[in-house]
């Protein structure tokens, strides 16, 4: 099982789509790894991720069409998280990381997302 965790200055990015990069936690061999964030596209990055072979995408925030995708995928999300990397993934090993359902609510794509996050 591969888990994406969108990734900005090392911690949980508030909005996935935006991102620097993805951190990938490898759950089999417990293995860190990255991959880049390609150019922002609506509705792209959901099969970007399963192409690559995520299984569960955390992040701060992200759009409801995205959301819709990534189930579609069979992708579990998991939003509203506001940590450090390692923090939320070790929060979903131990099946306590709770989805706060924080989505954008607009079609405007190029703003910062400045959600309420607990």
């Amino acid at each position: 099982m591969l888990i994406a965790v969108a990734t900005e200055n090392n911690k949980v990015a508030e909005h996935f789509g935006h991102c620097d990069q993805f951190t990938l936690y490898n759950l089999e061999t417990g293995e860190y790894s990255t991959l880049a964030n390609p150019e922002h596209q609506p509705g792209m990055l959901p099969g970007y991720l399963r192409q690559n072979g995520v299984d569960v995408i955390i992040a701060g925030g992200m759009g409801e069409r995205a959301k819709l995708l990534f189930n579609e995928l069979n992708i579990e999300v998991y939003v509203g998280i506001a940590s450090d990397i390692e923090s939320a993934v070790e929060t979903y090993k131990a099946g306590r990381l709770n989805s706060k359902d924080v989505f954008c609510q607009h079609d405007d794509h190029n703003h910062d997302c400045n959600h309420e996050r607990g």
